[in-house]
């Protein structure tokens, strides 16, 4: 990441990312942002969420990983406080692999010819392909033929949606824990920012485990004011965590006292909290004519195209 960008975000959260200037036998933060710039924007809208939420945090590491963000961090909070860190960073991560690291466009995981994975824009790629030196050649990875998650549309799709296009594969994705009076109205350009916003906040089951009823998502509509908003049913949590709470009273059962319905309530909300408030910020940084993130200048603020 460039240099005045990693300034901005220390000057700009400096509690979070206050162990930069620790040696490397203590942090692997003293290496600073090891990622491209593209993906400013989703790290500055995360690590809002996180002083929002847990003003505890202190990362530890900021990297590129196969392809994803992945951000490490510390907390003295327990696991139930900081649920909506966590919500938080798995957006975080999933939305990095829907756009460019280097330029901040619409991007989808690719893999080299020398077996290194990028998710980049058709355009970065070709770039990247040319370049003097050490030139890498990339080609699309395949999407996974698991149920779920279903592999997000492709990119060329993802570029050409309507409003009502958009919405209509939304529904049709997340057709399992929408309302049956559930209302969508966003501009097509937040599309994959919904897609995995939903993805995290119905709180799915890992395939190793039993199904479970979802958190029931109400609404996702846009604003000028408010961002893109998500809102849950929370008649929808209780159900949600009682079947929660079964499974760790299995998976815990040596514990004196596995973590109750109400305690799984308490930390429901704070995991849907930390996805809908990631959410709303990162939609405020979005280029609602494409979607693009980037490139920003060194102010973090999007360039005009």
């Amino acid at each position: 990441m460039r240099e005045a960008l990693q300034n901005l975000l220390y000057a700009r959260y400096p509690h979070l990312y206050r162990q930069k200037d620790l040696s490397m036998s203590q942090t692997c933060m003293c290496w600073g942002f090891a990622c491209h710039s593209g993906w400013f924007g989703i790290i500055e809208a995360l690590s809002k969420t996180i002083v929002t939420l847990d003003p505890t945090v202190q990362a530890t590491q900021v990297k590129e990983k196969f392809a994803s963000l992945h951000f490490y961090y510390s907390s003295k909070r327990t696991n139930a406080k900081h649920a909506g860190v966590r919500a938080a960073d798995s957006c975080a991560e999933m939305m990095s692999t829907r756009r460019c690291e280097v330029t901040g466009r619409l991007g989808e995981v690719m893999r080299s010819n020398t077996g290194w994975y990028a998710t980049l824009s058709p355009e970065e790629a070709l770039t990247q392909t040319k370049a003097e030196g050490r030139p890498r050649e990339y080609f699309r990875v395949a999407k996974s033929n698991e149920d779920w998650p279903p592999p997000e549309p492709d990119l060329a799709a993802r570029r050409g949606y309507s409003k009502a296009g958009a919405q209509l594969v939304l529904y049709a994705r997340h057709i399992a824990c929408l309302s049956d009076d559930a209302v969508l109205d966003f501009p097509p350009a937040l599309f994959d920012l919904a897609d995995v916003a939903l993805h995290v906040i119905s709180c799915r089951p890992h395939r190793s485990k039993p199904a479970r009823p979802l958190v029931v998502i109400k609404r996702v509509i846009w604003s000028d004011t408010a961002g893109l908003s998500i809102v849950i049913d929370p008649n929808s949590l209780r159900p949600v965590a009682e079947a929660i709470a079964a499974e760790n009273q299995t998976d815990h059962a040596a514990l004196s006292e596995p973590p109750s319905t109400d305690a799984e309530i308490k930390h429901l909300k704070s995991y849907c909290q930390g996805a809908q408030l990631f959410t709303q910020i990162l939609s405020s940084k979005m280029d609602l004519a494409d979607g693009r993130i980037g490139p920003v200048d060194d102010d973090g603020n999007l360039i005009d195209e």
